[in-house]
């Protein structure tokens, strides 16, 4: 924990300014620095030839296999365009020709990408070298199903992922409130699942046979978490055959890359991210000012919620949080908004349990603490839209300050 007297806070592709009150201490949580990598396509060839728990990529792929990797969309910049080509130049250098490469974007249930969305995220050279392909949960016709998991999750994967010769998973390692850790397995579910898969495996949020949320169901959670080890049982299935995983520091840039066995080395990034980029929380806080780090963190209210969730540690109940989040892209689901109409808690979950949606889990969650503590919300949301979240909205940061005093 750090003082200072001058605070920014990431908004959107812009920044806030804060001044630290006066004749108060304002205590500073943030990660250690993470040095970004100086040769990326050094450590790219690195991790390819001596990866963890399987055999190098090059004894992997060969000539004539149809490869597809899964990519991370826009609401998970992976840093994927700087990576990436040298993936490729080694597929290359295995007999892989760009030509028998796809890019499958994991999507999940998030919205299709534009043209310019697909450039931003792998580049232009990328982009036009290989075929390149949003998922679509709802195509039954382009979903294969593989079973159903212990947990009775129907398993039904994308076709380019299930038929294709080699399948590769990428992505960047960072926490997630209920999968425990976001990367990995999540690449290919919920990432190219079908919408069934999708819903099903987060369910698992709740108790089965109790009211509210799975005590195991949490942040930084993997061992004992019903919600993670139905991915793993899913993933299992479809067998992917290598996984190359980034982990960022603040300025974006790529500080580690595991790769892989797609278990193995999504584990030792975990446990990476955990000892690099985490922080203790020693005291809690009455008031809590936070943010999700710029665009795309900061995209729609369902990305927003993370750092809400997260930063929900640090807070005493009762207490205050500022949360700062631009959100140009709303709530990020025409059905979240509609969720928040449930106010009692029986109710909601009620309604959550009988017609189960991840939109309406996210929301369900920022319900619960929308009861336990004061949120006060910095956006470019509509004003009634935030109340209607059971949040008090903010034109500033001054304007969060003056109604956090008050």
């Amino acid at each position: 924990m750090t003082k200072q007297s001058k605070i920014t806070l990431k908004y959107g592709k812009t920044s806030l300014d804060m001044q630290q009150p006066a004749g108060k201490c304002l205590g500073v949580l943030k990660p250690k620095r993470m040095s970004a990598l100086k040769d990326i396509e050094a450590e790219v060839t690195k991790a390819l030839e001596n990866p963890i728990g399987s055999p190098p990529l090059s004894e992997i792929v060969g000539a004539g296999d149809r490869v597809t990797i899964i990519a991370s969309d826009i609401t998970r910049y992976s840093a994927t365009e700087v990576f990436l080509p040298h993936q490729l130049n080694a597929l290359n250098r295995s007999g892989v020709w760009d030509s028998d490469i796809t890019v499958l974007f994991a999507l999940g249930i998030h919205r299709a990408q534009t043209d310019e969305e697909h450039i931003s995220l792998l580049g232009w050279d990328v982009a036009r070298r290989v075929r390149l392909v949003d998922h679509d949960p709802h195509d039954k016709d382009n979903l294969v199903h593989y079973g159903e998991t212990l947990s009775n999750t129907p398993v039904y994967i994308n076709r380019l992922a299930a038929e294709c010769d080699k399948l590769i998973l990428t992505g960047t390692i960072t926490l997630h409130y209920f999968a425990g850790f976001g990367g990995g397995r999540k690449a290919l579910i919920p990432g190219v699942a079908g919408y069934e898969t999708c819903m099903a495996n987060h369910l698992l949020v709740l108790k089965p046979d109790k009211g509210g949320k799975h005590p195991m169901v949490k942040t930084a959670q993997l061992e004992g978490n019903p919600l993670h080890e139905d991915l793993v049982e899913g993933c299992l299935m479809v067998n992917p055959h290598f996984g190359l995983y980034t982990l960022l520091n603040d300025d974006r840039e790529i500080a580690r890359i595991t790769a892989g066995d797609v278990f193995d080395a999504h584990v030792k990034g975990c446990d990476e991210l955990m000892h690099r980029n985490s922080v203790d929380i020693k005291k809690k806080a009455d008031l809590v000012i936070t943010s999700c780090g710029g665009f795309p963190k900061d995209l729609n209210v369902i990305q927003t919620h993370k750092t809400m969730e997260y930063s929900y540690n640090a807070l005493k109940e009762g207490g205050v949080m500022i949360l700062v989040g631009e959100c140009t892209d709303g709530f990020g689901n025409s059905t979240m908004h509609s969720w928040f109409q449930h106010k009692q808690l029986r109710n909601f979950e009620k309604a959550l349990r009988d017609n189960y949606e991840i939109n309406g889990q996210t929301a369900y969650s920022i319900f619960l603490k929308s009861k336990k503590a004061r949120i006060i919300m910095v956006s470019g949301l509509p004003e009634q839209e935030v109340k209607d979240m059971s949040i008090t909205p903010a034109s500033s940061l001054d304007d969060a300050l003056a109604k956090a005093e008050k």
